[in-house]
């Protein structure tokens, strides 16, 4: 089925206005397969972006008919609310958004996980599209690392904006949902020996973002403070990377995810050259070579792979593409590694553009 003109449109957008490359052809099989499985999400879509009310009167469909579409299309990821008009519904962002939210469809198909692979997998590594995109966010680091808070010194005050934990003091509601890019990876064959835990959901949510995970209806996990920061912990012994838009919210709506080296798509683009797609946080590490034993933890659990060990059975660290994490230095049996504070508070940015 060919693309309807608000999906010619949309994908011109999100940057794939040739119809003859290979990323947008995956793309255009993956709008199919998200907007256009049935005639009455295909009426709803050509009705956006609107209110609920808007997009039923528009779409021609009996009211519960539209209702029911629309509930089905926000659940998918498909449709979300439009920050710069409260109220509407609107295709996301961009083609990252897109991947996010619709990650955890329920029910997706094989097929469409295995079109997002192609699409973050594949393509960055041609001079295509989807390396435009890369590269965008490779200048902008619209997301940044939080440390570990066990790796910074007590004495040295960790600020709020700092902390994996902080996020979840005096917020009014806090949500987990599977991660993306697990789900997508296990869909794809890929990270099946990852150490994120199984038993619970450690990709989290406050205040606007939860309400919208709750909203969608795909089983979202509403989490008193304690228990979500009890699985930033669980997170840390995994050796999974806090990350978060590189913002201060002033709702203190945030997105808190937990990455690893073998699922997330943004570190697979880190290591594949795209060093900028995080920012790091405001710390890095440093090493006491009069303590260090040699052992090479610290190398096995750099997630950045910017710690290698050399002829003399060292530890060396590439400072210059150090995240600051802090996930060594809590590997560490010697206590040989710490985090230092080497980026001010204005490192943060005062307004969040990639996930409006």
């Amino acid at each position: 089925m060919a693309l309807p003109e608000v999906l010619i449109k949309y994908a011109k957008r999100l940057g794939f206005p040739d119809p003859t490359t290979s990323g947008y052809r995956a793309l255009e099989r993956a709008l199919q397969l998200l907007y256009l499985d049935n005639e009455e999400h295909a009426s709803v879509i050509g009705a956006i972006p609107g209110t609920p009310q808007d997009i039923v009167e528009k779409s021609g469909l009996p009211e519960e008919a539209a209702r029911q579409a629309i509930q089905r299309l926000v659940a998918r990821g498909g449709l979300v609310g439009y920050a710069k008009r409260p109220g509407q519904l609107a295709f996301p962002a961009n083609i990252g958004n897109l991947k996010e939210l619709n990650s955890n469809w329920p029910d997706a198909p094989k097929e469409f996980h295995a079109l997002m692979d192609v699409l973050f997998y594949d393509e960055i590594h041609k001079d295509s599209e989807m390396l435009g995109f890369a590269r965008i966010l490779d200048e902008a680091s619209v997301v940044r690392v939080l440390p570990v808070d066990e790796a910074v010194d007590p004495d040295k005050k960790i600020m709020d904006v700092d902390s994996a934990l902080a996020i979840f003091d005096d917020v009014d509601l806090i949500t987990a949902v599977p991660c993306g890019c697990r789900v997508q990876a296990r869909a794809n064959h890929r990270g099946l020996d990852c150490k994120a835990p199984d038993d619970v959901d450690v990709c989290m949510q406050t205040n606007a973002y939860a309400a919208h995970m709750l909203k969608r209806r795909i089983g979202a996990e509403e989490l008193a403070s304690e228990e979500a920061k009890r699985r930033v912990r669980i997170a840390e012994d995994a050796g999974l990377i806090h990350i978060v838009a590189n913002v201060v919210p002033k709702d203190s709506s945030y997105i808190l995810c937990n990455c690893c080296s073998c699922c997330c798509a943004g570190v697979y683009w880190i290591n594949s050259g795209l060093k900028g797609v995080y920012a790091p946080s405001r710390f890095t590490a440093s090493m006491d070579t009069d303590t260090c034993s040699g052992c090479g933890i610290c190398e096995e659990w750099c997630p950045f792979g910017c710690i290698e060990m050399n002829e003399v059975g060292r530890p060396a660290i590439a400072y210059d593409q150090c995240y600051g994490c802090g996930i060594c230095v809590t590997k560490c049996p010697e206590q040989a590694l710490s985090l230092e504070e080497v980026r001010g508070a204005d490192h943060i940015r005062n307004e969040d553009t990639y996930f409006s």
